[in-house]
């Protein structure tokens, strides 16, 4: 009898101690699974965004070495070049996207507006989701508010250029760079992601 007892009092069921235990711990980890979910999400996003950053840049290289045709609007032409242009300036939103371009007379830089014409060159823009932003460039050591990345066939020869306030006129032109590296950023105090291209074509990203 005194046996059955025991049994039915150890089967009450848990002190209200016990209880505040387990209920933090279930908290504790409920906080954290969500502070790594949101973590990964956010790095997953700014990933995916990175590489499709640099397939872009393939996709560059390789219009350069099929000799893609391009029609500016009075039929199609072999441009001398295919590029990328970016900026990191805030204003105008210019942080949020990026021109792939076609370089129709060999000057290598992006010319929006031209004889005449607006957008002869351009050949797509791309924005980036509305959290995700360009934080910044180096290329060798300087930070500009745009760069630019030219692929020229038949080789391709890979230019990278820095350009001015104005986002045309090169700066330095004659240098030879042998770096460039791209800044993303997710949010204010978000994860970043580098992407990197060197003078050889190769792209890397971190």
């Amino acid at each position: 009898m005194r046996f059955m007892k025991n049994i039915f009092k150890n089967n009450l069921g848990m002190t209200l101690m016990e209880l505040i235990v387990t209920t933090s711990i279930i908290a504790i980890m409920s906080t954290l699974y969500i502070a790594n979910y949101r973590t990964y999400n956010s790095s997953g996003e700014l990933d995916r965004v990175a590489h499709e950053l640099a397939n872009d840049i393939r996709l560059m290289q390789n219009y350069a070495l099929g000799l893609k045709q391009y029609d500016p609007g009075s039929g199609p032409i072999i441009p001398a070049g295919w590029g990328i242009r970016m900026g990191n300036r805030p204003s105008g939103g210019e942080n949020l996207e990026y021109r792939l371009y076609a370089d129709r007379d060999g000057y290598l830089k992006y010319q929006h507006s031209q004889d005449g014409n607006a957008f002869r060159e351009l050949y797509k823009i791309i924005k980036f989701p509305s959290d995700i932003h360009v934080q910044e460039f180096d290329v060798d050591g300087n930070n500009d508010r745009y760069f630019y990345i030219i692929y020229s066939p038949p080789d391709p020869q890979i230019n990278i250029k820095r350009a001015g306030n104005d986002g045309v006129n090169f700066l330095n032109n004659s240098t030879v760079y042998n770096e460039a590296v791209i800044t993303l950023k997710k949010g204010d105090d978000g994860p970043t992601i580098d992407i990197i291209i060197n003078r050889y074509g190769l792209i890397d990203i971190n």
